[in-house]
């Protein structure tokens, strides 16, 4: 495979992960800026491998496959058993959703969860990559590590609520901003009204 044509279909992942409802063709064509014969052809082959699913409107959503290998990687992750007494002890303590974040490679994602019990909850899948210009757990394993960074600044940088930030320079110093402090916050940028926070857990002085 031409190797951008395959980063182009982890560009349509990114695009869909979190999409319930899926994007039609000219809505992944507007986002990527792709010519429509040549994204049409590589839907069709990723639809076909189980990457991509397509429904009755025409509207493209991550596949049974992607969901699968997302499941596979998460169970096979024993730092969870560790941490899960913590997490547990953090979502009675804050009253709210406690989320453990993972990096691997140039993915970030939620590898378990404790629900805090309180009546309205976010519903986030687990092993799902994260983005990392909107997401507090995002931007906080980005604003630690340069070559994630750059690869949030190279965009695009997908406007989910009226204040997501998809300026590049306005993200870089976001990201300074939370090498200073050390935590980062996500204030209503990919659901409105709803705020999240990520603290860093370090081994030495790694991340």
């Amino acid at each position: 495979m031409n190797p951008e044509r395959f980063l182009r279909s982890f560009h349509i992942l990114d695009l869909l992960v979190g999409q319930e409802d899926g994007l039609r063709l000219s809505e992944i064509r507007d986002a990527l800026m792709l010519p429509a014969s040549s994204l049409h052809n590589m839907l069709k082959t990723m639809v076909a491998a189980g990457v991509l699913a397509v429904n009755e409107d025409l509207r493209y959503v991550v596949g049974p496959r992607m969901r699968d290998l997302a499941r596979v990687t998460v169970d096979a992750i024993d730092v969870r058993q560790h941490a899960r007494p913590h997490l547990d002890a953090l979502a009675r303590e804050i009253g709210h959703d406690a989320y453990l974040g993972l990096r691997r490679g140039r993915r970030v994602f939620y590898a378990d969860r404790c629900l805090s019990g309180v009546r309205v909850s976010l519903k986030v899948q687990l092993g799902v990559p994260l983005y990392l210009h909107s997401t507090a757990t995002g931007k906080l394993f980005a604003a630690h590590a340069p070559e994630l960074a750059d690869q949030a600044l190279q965009g695009p940088l997908r406007r989910f609520t009226r204040r997501t930030l998809t300026d590049p320079a306005a993200l870089a110093a976001e990201y300074d901003r939370i090498r200073k402090r050390g935590w980062a916050i996500s204030q209503e940028e990919t659901v409105a009204g709803i705020v999240g926070y990520a603290v860093p857990i370090r081994a030495g002085n790694a991340l």
